[in-house]
């Protein structure tokens, strides 16, 4: 397809394999395999990058991936592009500067977009970054997906690709009968209640640290709140 013509993701490729075309958002939905890279047991999800990771996505869980972005800098701009338009970007670290190649032949820039979404309209564009070496400085790279019912934002670092012949997400095991609901922040599955997992140890540099936003967090005291912003 012509989106993976250009340094194409993980995704872009089982897109491929299954004739789906990101283009035009017509497509069977590529599979994400979530699996937390620090080790811990379950994910932070997001309604958006930007908001406060709010409810988590159990581990060994198959997601739609949706969409592939990466956060980053352009002058004075600070927004989202595609990943496909980035050369090279996933094997970059945050801080790296990264070339610009928009995925669609002929086009000499590429869309920065003020928010993670397919929204294309004056609202939503920052601005054009012109094709070549060194343009963006990557943030952070992100993977828009769908669990079950759910719609939100992973960080693409916990996101791999499901083994060959995984189905869609509702594929995904339900963590007990009937569950169809993610987790609130801090929440437990309900095996978990019988036989509580410890949570892995983070080895190298700031092992016992907690990693903020990417790693579930207790939050007793935020319950209502949680449940009032939790996806419907």
């Amino acid at each position: 397809s012509k989106c993976c013509a250009v340094a194409p993701s993980p995704f872009c490729r089982i897109a491929s394999r299954q004739h789906s075309t990101w283009k035009a958002m017509v497509f069977t939905a590529p599979v994400g395999l979530i699996r937390n890279a620090d080790g811990f047991d379950e994910v932070a999800a997001r309604i958006k990058p930007s908001a406060a990771a709010l409810w988590d996505v159990p581990g060994g869980s198959l997601v739609e991936v949706m969409d592939d972005w990466v956060e980053c800098k352009f002058g004075k701009h600070h927004g989202f592009v595609k990943t496909k338009n980035l050369q090279g970007v996933e094997a970059q670290a945050s801080g790296a500067m990264c070339e610009v190649k928009d995925s669609y032949p002929g086009n000499s820039e590429t869309c920065m977009r003020r928010h993670a979404e397919q929204d294309a309209t004056t609202g939503n564009v920052l601005c054009y970054v012109p094709n070549g070496p060194d343009q963006v400085e990557l943030v952070d790279r992100w993977v828009e997906f769908r669990w079950k019912k759910h719609k939100g934002f992973v960080k693409a670092r916990h996101v791999t690709e499901a083994p060959e012949g995984a189905e869609a997400a509702k594929a995904a095991p339900a963590r007990d009968a009937g569950a169809d609901e993610p987790m609130k922040r801090g929440g437990a599955a309900p095996e978990a209640a019988a036989a509580p997992a410890a949570k892995k140890a983070r080895a190298g540099p700031g092992a016992g640290a907690s990693s903020g936003d990417d790693v579930p967090m207790p939050d007793a005291g935020a319950d209502a709140a949680a449940a009032a912003l939790a996806p419907p």
